[in-house]
């Protein structure tokens, strides 16, 4: 089963992703239904254009964000939503370029996007409970200084002013 479903995104994207050399817009088909990627899908045009709104329709009430090495908290729906789209509107011309189902309501969407002229890539795991909301959020970014750089600039936006 996994063979073929390897097989079929491969056809998909023109050979293994390491052998294409450039990035290009996967969906995989899930058997969940419409709903379900309807959320990825309005999660992933909500921060493609930094829209604190329509994040609050596709997360549940509590969200935990995470990111490996750094910051891991839950929030509220309203409290994750803002500071997501802060988070996007940093990331100007992010763009969603895989979406894969990874079973057990995991969905792994990956991104590109630049600041100050470097490329910078990654990975947003998310989870959906049982209503079809996202619960949960773990985000990796590379390369890791540009990543870093990229989180010196977040934490100077979000920082309360006086």
């Amino acid at each position: 089963m996994r063979e073929e479903r390897l097989a079929a995104v491969y056809r998909e994207c023109d050979g293994p992703p390491r052998e294409r050399g450039v990035a290009r817009r996967l969906h995989i088909a899930t058997d969940k239904g419409d709903k379900t990627m309807k959320v990825i899908e309005h999660y992933k045009s909500a921060i493609e254009s930094s829209d604190e709104d329509l994040l609050k329709e596709v997360f549940a009430p509590q969200v935990r964000i995470e990111i490996p090495g750094g910051a891991s908290d839950s929030h509220a729906a309203s409290t994750a939503s803002y500071l997501l789209s802060q988070v996007a509107k940093i990331a100007s011309g992010i763009k969603y370029v895989l979406t894969a189902d990874a079973g057990n309501n995991w969905y792994f969407l990956g991104f590109e996007f630049q600041i100050e002229d470097q490329k910078l890539q990654g990975i947003d795991q998310v989870h959906l409970n049982e209503d079809g909301k996202i619960d949960r959020l773990i985000n990796y970014l590379r390369p890791i200084p540009v990543a870093q750089r990229f989180s010196e600039l977040v934490s100077r936006r979000l920082q309360p002013t006086a």
